[in-house]
């Protein structure tokens, strides 16, 4: 009878697992859906981890996290809290149609409205995007179905069995190798784990977060309060920032650094030349693509001088990239290395900026972010040859 008992215990085992097994990927993520949406409540301790292209160390962070849903919100469908470790007493809370995000350090606060299309204080974040993809919006899981080309495995992690979906999508522009896995508990359906990868000019850049500790307990509603949570914070409705660069006319400030070429101080002097400044560093992608636009440039106008003005990769693992980043991108001009308050005396606060000067040394030309075309620089170049 024992014998039996066992056997029998063999077989219902064998039977479940290949029940879990014989789900399609489009069930999987249905069931992933319905479960997520039947909760009322979320309460979670995620841990995220990113290493972005030219990044030799992973970033680290623990977020706490509170949810609950909300009918009334139509941008969201929910209220929420999060809170992240490495910046302790720094929040961001939403209640329709407020988000209010904290700063511990100097006590301040910002406000933003969901009604001014300003949710994206939060959804272009690390946690943003958790939040929206896995238990916000868990519709949008579904839609990636027809990207999942390998077979469905199961896989055991922190002691619960998943469902393991990998997501392969197709390359887009120069990003190629984009993977994607998600981990479904197969009990309860619900996403612990997921991790993506990409590749740009050989290096890879991924990101993962891990639901550990998680539960769907009642959350008391004075966690969301705006108001609570504002106390003791300089509050001010959030104001899109107004970039400010050299004017055309301006004298161009002093420009010292390390000239990558030889490792020697160098100081640019703008006298007797044109001289074409591009701020920009290896984690930038408009910088990235503004360059072959720039080296054709310093290829055809032989009168002008060029410089790339990095003030980022200047640490020692970041300076070994460059060659390899410079060749990956045909990027011949010379670079000089300099440090933040240099960028700062040019007003350059969005990268890449780009500035020509004159033989005087005064700027004539100022661009901000990649321009669409370079049209109206080159018509001032070829007035000047």
């Amino acid at each position: 009878m024992k014998r039996f008992f066992v056997g029998a215990l063999v077989l219902f085992s064998l039977l479940s697992t290949n029940a879990f097994a014989q789900l399609s990927v489009s069930q999987i993520l249905t069931k992933t859906k319905n479960s997520i949406r039947s909760k009322e409540f979320l309460e979670a301790k995620p841990v995220f981890r990113i290493k972005h292209f030219n990044d030799a160390d992973t970033s680290i962070f623990h977020a706490h996290i509170f949810i609950r849903r909300d009918a009334h919100d139509s941008v969201f469908d929910s209220k929420y809290w999060i809170g992240v470790n490495e910046f302790p007493g720094s929040i961001a809370i939403h209640n329709a149609p407020e988000i209010l995000k904290t700063n511990a350090k100097d006590k301040t606060a910002t406000l933003y409205l969901t009604s001014q299309n300003e949710e994206w204080a939060v959804t272009s974040s690390m946690y943003g995007n958790f939040l929206w993809d896995c238990f916000l919006y868990p519709e949008d899981l579904l839609k990636d179905t027809a990207y999942v080309t390998a077979p469905v495995v199961k896989k055991m992690h922190k002691g619960k069995l998943c469902y393991v979906l990998s997501f392969t999508y197709p390359d887009k522009e120069e990003f190629k190798n984009r993977q994607r896995s998600i981990y479904i508990t197969a009990d309860g359906f619900i996403p612990v784990y997921e991790c993506s990868s990409v590749s740009f000019q050989n290096n890879v850049q991924f990101s993962e977060f891990e639901l550990g500790y998680y539960n769907f307990k009642p959350i008391n509603e004075s966690r969301f309060s705006i108001k609570n949570n504002g106390n003791g914070y300089k509050v001010d409705r959030y104001k899109e920032r107004q970039i400010e660069v050299l004017d055309s006319g301006a004298s161009a400030p002093l420009l010292v650094g390390v000239n990558l070429h030889n490792s020697e101080r160098d100081t640019i002097g703008f006298k007797g030349n044109y001289t074409l400044l591009d701020f920009w560093y290896m984690g930038c992608m408009p910088c990235i693509k503004a360059i072959p636009e720039i080296q054709k440039l310093a290829d055809k106008y032989s009168f002008l001088k060029v410089y790339g003005v990095n003030c980022f990769d200047t640490a020692k693992e970041r300076i070994e990239q460059l060659p390899k980043f410079r060749a990956s991108n045909n990027m011949r001009y010379p670079v000089l290395l300099t440090d933040k308050q240099t960028t700062r005396n040019f007003k350059v606060d969005v990268w890449p900026t780009i500035y020509l000067i004159n033989k005087e040394g005064i700027v004539i030309y100022s661009e901000i972010g990649k321009p669409e075309n370079f049209d109206r620089l080159e018509s001032i170049l070829k007035q000047l040859r």
